[in-house]
Parts: structure tokens; sequence; C-alpha cells
């Protein structure tokens, strides 16, 4: 592999930065700390930590959900490869970053002989002791008091990896494992937190990122990206119908009709607005209703959500709106129509000119 070689932006090779001059303007200032993986740079272990580690937010847990999974045959443990942050020694702060490359095999202590106890399997560092010596880490079984009311040991500055119950030997029951990677604040790191104007291709599993435009967050199933919604708020337009052509009527009519999937946890508001005219005043006045109905079919007879009466008028241009709340009791497709009636001559008209627009929203938790 090819290293990449470390430059400074806008000054040509080999020139010198700026002086600094006590009497003059400041424009350059070398920093206290090296940039990392510049060549022929070396720089102290602790800058890399702290700088990855931030990308992370220091948070300690593993990278991918199969990372140090573990088996358990009797008494033997199996733990799987994988990576992971790790929580640093108490002298140090921040997070380790480690890889386990291939399984690794440990074995529980035999069992007390009338008591139970409640063993712990961690993953910890140790920061080298001398200048010549080197970090290590470590996957380590810590054997739990017998007890009759069994705990884990505490295992400060470590990662909680899993539990091992190891009943009384005269119980004559195996050991039962229990998995503890996702506990106690530990977490699956699914990637960074990201933002942009335009949406990235799907991530890893759980990751966010930002739509900086409008100012919505997403989280990716690995397939795609999802909205994240807080589900006590309003979602906005569910589905919108608009018509601009011409109905006349004298019994009831269907007009607009919207189908969708409703949500029983969900409350919608659903809304018809259009102009009218009858070629006479009345009476006898219409109405207008809106209605629902479970499945992909709808009728002038089906449910009302709302209904209110039309005023005949020979004006052409007479505003007439209705609306109205409703839930559903299960979830499931229905059909929303906006229906009609003259009640006879004479006949009304809805004009398409002006345009007529049917409206569902979603506008909060039921």
């Amino acid at each position: 592999m090819t290293a990449l070689s470390c430059r400074s932006a806008g000054r040509p090779r080999g020139s010198e930065p700026l002086k600094e001059d006590s009497a003059t303007l400041v424009l350059v200032k070398q920093m206290d700390s090296p940039p990392l993986f510049c060549d022929n740079t070396e720089y102290a272990a602790g800058l890399v930590r702290r700088v990855l580690g931030g990308f992370i937010g220091d948070t300690v847990g593993v990278l991918a959900p199969t990372d140090f999974a573990v088996s358990l045959s009797t008494s033997g443990v199996t733990v799987a490869p994988g990576r992971a942050a790790i929580p640093a020694a108490a002298t140090e702060t921040g997070v380790y970053l480690v890889e386990a490359s291939s399984a690794t095999m440990l074995t529980l202590d035999p069992a007390d002989a009338t008591r139970d106890r409640v063993d712990r399997l961690v993953a910890y560092a140790v920061p080298p002791a001398t200048a010549a010596d080197a970090g290590k880490w470590f996957f380590e079984i810590r054997k739990g008091e017998p007890s009759a009311t069994p705990q884990p040991p505490e295992v400060p500055n470590a990662y909680v990896v899993w539990d091992f119950a190891v009943p009384a030997a005269s119980k004559g029951v195996n050991p039962s494992g229990f998995d503890r990677r996702l506990t106690g604040g530990q977490q699956y790191i699914s990637g960074p937190v990201i933002s942009g104007a335009t949406k990235p291709a799907a991530a890893r599993v759980g990751q966010l990122w930002t739509d900086t435009v409008a100012g919505q967050v997403w989280v990716s199933t690995g397939a795609v990206w999802q909205r994240v919604t807080d589900p006590t708020l309003p979602r906005g337009v569910v589905a919108e119908v608009k018509r601009t052509t011409e109905d006349r009527f004298e019994g009831w009519t269907l007009l607009e009709r919207i189908t969708v999937p409703l949500d029983a946890s969900r409350r919608y508001r659903v809304s018809w607005s259009t102009n009218h005219y009858a070629s006479n005043p009345g009476p006898p006045n219409g109405n207008g209703a809106i209605r629902i109905a479970p499945g992909n079919s709808i009728s002038t007879d089906s449910p009302l959500i709302r209904q209110s009466g039309i005023l005949k008028n020979s004006t052409t241009a007479q505003a007439y709106e209705l609306s109205g709340t409703f839930t559903v009791t299960a979830s499931g497709t229905y059909t929303l129509a906006a229906t009609a009636t003259a009640n006879g001559a004479p006949d009304i008209t809805l004009p398409g000119n002006e345009g007529r627009v049917f409206l569902l929203e979603d506008i909060g938790a039921a």
C-alpha cells in the first residue's frame, strides 16, 4: 500500500511558514500536536485514541451485532472474533479500539459444591508499565462469589461481554449464559452520525443521517433510510387528490376518492374544498359528506365522517369546505370519498376551473 504524504495547503512545497513576530500580526502558528497518519511523523498513542474515540463519542460497545458473540457448551466458552471500543484504563481517558481476529476459547471454573455463583466475561486493556513495554488487552472470565443470592463481580474499566449463571454442583445443572454486550450503557456502535444536503447510500444498521435542508433525521436499516419521527407529533399530508373536471348532479354522487393504509395508533384529518353553483337558488338545498370504508371500494351509503349542507345559489364561485377528524379501530387499507347530493332539482354543479382538493393529513398520535 502506498502511504499518503501530508502537505500544507496554500503554500508551495519547500517554502517556509511566516515567522512569528510580536510586533506584527500572527498569520501562521504551528500547533502542539502533529497531524495523524502523516508520513515520517511520530505521535502519541493517546492522541490517536482521543481523536478516533471522538468519532464515536467515546462510546463503549461492539462495532457489529456479531462481534464478541458467545456460545457456551457445558463449561466451555467460545467468544466470536470482532471489534469493539472498550474502556480505557483508570489512568487514561477515552476508549481503546480492539480487534480479535479469531475465536477465543475460555473455560468456566468448576461449580461450588453447594452454592450458586455468577461469573462475568469481560474485555479490558492494560497500558504499558514501562517505556519498553507494549499495551495489551484481554478476555477474562471473572469468577463471582458463591452465595445464596449470587451477584456478578464488579469490573471497573472493563467491557462486560457475557454473564454466566453457574449452579451449585449438587444441583447437577449445567451453566447458562446471558448476553450483556448492550447493557449498562454499552452500545452497538453503528457508525458516525452524519449530515448533509443529499441522502447517502444506505449505511450500517442504526446509523443516523440529518437532512440539513429539511431538518429531518433518518435512520438506516442497512438497506434503506427511514425517517425518524416523534410518534406524538403530526406527520403531515398522507394523500391528496386535486381535480379540474366538472361534475353536475341531483342525487348522491361519488366524487374525489383516496385509498390508503391507515394506522389505528394515529389520528387523521380529512378535508374537501370546492366551488359550486346551482342553475337556480334552492330549495331544496344540497348536502356534502365525507365517507370512509375498509378496503379498496366505497359507496354513497358508507359510514360518515362529516356531513353538512350545501346552500344552492346561482353565483358561479360559491366556496364550499368540509372537514373532520377521525381514527380507525384497526390498522389496514381504507378508502375515503367526498360525496354530494342536490336532493333533487335544481342540480348542483362543481366547476373544475378553480380546482377541487381532497386532502388527508396525519395530525398525531391517537
